[in-house]
């Protein structure tokens, strides 16, 4: 959807945080028993999101958070 809106009058900011957490090795994030560990925690949120990923050039799990401020 184009909304022409460059000064972003209609972008509500929540607040973010993250999180680099070094790994030894890079697991897959969708094996059930990890992707039920996220999950669990994504459904906690009220409307915010959750980013789960593994950093391209380290060896390093990103995760982010960021929801209404209650």
């Amino acid at each position: 959807i184009y909304t022409n809106n460059w000064d972003m009058r209609t972008f509500t900011q929540y607040p973010q945080i993250l999180i680099n957490v070094p790994v030894l090795k890079k697991k897959n994030l969708l094996e059930p028993s990890i992707a039920s560990i996220i999950a669990r925690h994504e459904a906690q949120l009220a409307s915010g999101r959750l980013i789960v990923r593994y950093s391209g050039t380290e060896n390093v799990l990103r995760i982010m958070v960021e929801d209404q401020h209650e």
